[in-house]
């Protein structure tokens, strides 16, 4: 069995991953492929059938549960593309790595709102052929952003998984993230769930 080349587009919200996601997809389309897009079923911030960037960009997607393998299988597909990969369980992703397919293109977050690495985030990256990390521009002082802060604080208490978008999160560079978890009281790095 031919190993699917497997790109990862990571790095903090509002960076442009699902943006190029779907300008991945649609080039792949115009030269022939067939592709499919899937995406976890908590991720109705815009649409549930479609993924859908910051900007309004969208694309046709399927929804698959987060924790248990999908029943139905994606045949016939040249190139599978999910979104929000972070989101789903060890036992999903195992299943899509494992699909049959020439190419899977996964997007997703690194890190959470503490700065802790993301579900299976790390685990993908290890077996990425290629990694492109994107950044946002820190909402605090405009330099280049790589870390996402969670401004709704009221969820905090929810743990890892808080899906939303700019109403509940900001893009930060470094320093600012950092000064932003010692005045909420959080150690950078050393925080759990």
């Amino acid at each position: 069995m031919r190993i699917p080349r497997l790109e990862v587009i990571t790095g903090c919200m509002f960076a442009g991953k699902t943006r190029r996601l779907i300008e991945k997809t649609r080039s792949l389309e115009k030269a022939g492929k067939k592709v499919v897009v899937v995406k976890p079923v908590i991720d109705d911030r815009y649409n549930t059938t479609e993924i859908v960037s910051h900007d309004g960009m969208r694309q046709q997607t399927r929804t698959i549960p987060m924790e248990v393998q999908p029943i139905e299988t994606i045949k016939g597909a040249d190139a599978l593309v999910v979104d929000e990969v972070q989101f789903f369980s060890k036992e999903v992703v195992d299943y899509l790595l494992a699909t049959p397919t020439q190419q899977i293109i996964m997007g997703g977050l690194d890190l959470d709102w503490k700065g802790n690495p993301f579900g299976q985030m790390p685990r993908i990256l290890c077996y990425a052929d290629q990694v492109i990390k994107l950044h946002a521009v820190c909402a605090v002082c405009g330099a280049s952003a790589n870390r996402t802060s969670l401004v709704a604080l009221g969820e905090a208490h929810r743990g890892q998984t808080i899906v939303g978008g700019p109403e509940k999160y900001e893009p930060r560079c470094t320093e600012c993230f950092e000064d932003w978890m010692h005045n909420i009281g959080i150690g950078l790095f050393l925080s759990k769930e």
